[in-house]
């Protein structure tokens, strides 16, 4: 039996890091902790709501497409129903949230930033904590896993992989929220459907790298750095995106 060496939790409590540093910024900034705490509530429903449907009826929806259409199309259209399941109950329920509550379809500018912060600074938390909580469970890891946790150049390297993507993912929920509560505030609901659409095809392209690629499997680390490249880029977007479209 090999012991998971203690730099391997640095994966786990980066990301938690990431949703304590956005607190941080809230505090600094002004921002109503209650408005933040709302963007993180959003997410629990919206995840919980997008679980139970995903557990419930995925895997029959994924069975006619594969049984209805083949192999190939019924690929392509499963990454893009999943896509979809973000868009809609992550984007769908956030944009009834807002609708319905003044706190937020009347929200002043730092506090629609705010919003989206919160949003995406609870997925990194959760995602964290479970990190955190995988490998306590396993103190020890079989021989077969092991190499998962050798100290090597390699598997350091692959430590903050998801302390970055979490950074980069914030960014995208910041973009998302924030183009819903303008397009609610403003009554322009293009900006939800670039939000629904955006947000939509991230999930699509997560999805394809885990059911096509099997990213989750892959031990070497230029290769995991090479897909989530891919995040990078579109948190870059979505940051110049919040920065274009955030009301001045």
């Amino acid at each position: 039996m090999k012991k998971i060496h203690p730099i391997f939790y640095l994966t786990g409590t980066g990301m938690i890091s990431v949703a304590v540093f956005s607190m941080i910024y809230a505090v600094i900034n002004d921002i109503s902790m209650g408005i933040f705490l709302l963007g993180g509530i959003s997410w629990i429903i919206s995840v919980f709501l997008k679980f139970m449907w995903s557990d419930s009826m995925n895997k029959q929806i994924l069975k006619i497409l594969k049984d209805k259409l083949g192999n190939t199309i019924s690929k392509a259209l499963s990454w893009s129903y999943m896509g979809l399941l973000t868009g809609i109950f992550e984007c769908g329920f956030v944009l009834a949230f807002v609708y319905f509550l003044p706190v937020l379809n009347q929200a002043e500018r730092v506090n629609i930033l705010g919003y989206g912060i919160g949003f995406g600074a609870f997925e990194a938390l959760a995602l964290g904590i479970s990190s955190v909580i995988y490998l306590v469970k396993r103190k020890n890891v079989e021989d077969d896993t092991g190499n998962r946790f050798s100290l090597n150049m390699n598997n350091i390297l692959m430590i903050p992989v998801g302390i970055v993507e979490r950074i980069f993912t914030l960014f995208i929920h910041v973009f998302c929220c924030v183009l819903i509560i303008i397009a609610v505030q403003e009554n322009l609901y293009l900006y939800f459907w670039i939000s629904f659409v955006f947000k939509s095809l991230v999930d699509a392209i997560a999805a394809w790298l885990i059911l096509e690629k099997g990213i989750r499997n892959i031990s070497k680390a230029s290769q995991y750095w090479a897909y989530q490249s891919i995040f990078i880029i579109l948190g870059i977007i979505a940051l110049i995106g919040t920065i274009k479209t955030y009301p001045s």
